[in-house]
């Protein structure tokens, strides 16, 4: 029996058809407007999650775990299109959902964690990706405060 701590919260539950269908249907429906376009890019929103998760967050590592598996549909699907796809994975970036007050660790204490960094720093990383030459892609690109504990987490 898994105990209800152990649990992942309604909320969690609550974010996945988002996350997990959200950006498939869109892509998926909007291959046809990217066939005029040029060698469009797609750039979809991961996390480090999908390679490092955190306690009692499965439901939102289930999730990033089908984007990176779309990350790598999207351009083979596309490729006769030269259409690209790119996958950002986001992490301890300053917003409105951001948990100062820290995160269950996987050793089980609540931990602060590293600095959070400006959101526009993403926003940056995206016109990066978007701004490279058509002949080349950023399949997937990490951007997290320099002492996140992603790197040997879990």
């Amino acid at each position: 029996m898994v105990s209800r701590s152990m649990r992942p919260s309604k909320l969690t539950w609550a974010h996945l058809p988002f996350s997990l269908f959200g950006p498939s249907l869109l892509s998926s429906s909007n291959l046809p407007i990217y066939l005029p376009i040029p060698s469009p890019k797609i750039i979809i929103n991961g996390s480090i999650s999908a390679y490092s998760p955190r306690p009692n967050h499965f439901p939102y590592t289930m999730s990033k775990h089908a984007i990176a598996g779309l990350t790598k549909c999207l351009p083979l699907d596309g490729r006769q299109h030269d259409i690209a796809c790119s996958q950002l994975d986001i992490g301890n970036a300053q917003t409105a959902i951001s948990r100062p007050g820290g995160m269950l660790q996987p050793n089980g204490p609540i931990m602060v964690e590293a600095k959070y960094y400006d959101v526009e720093y993403a926003d940056q990383a995206v016109v990066y990706m978007a701004s490279l030459p058509l002949c080349v892609n950023v399949l997937n690109q990490t951007l997290m405060a320099m002492t996140t504990p992603f790197v040997g987490r879990g």
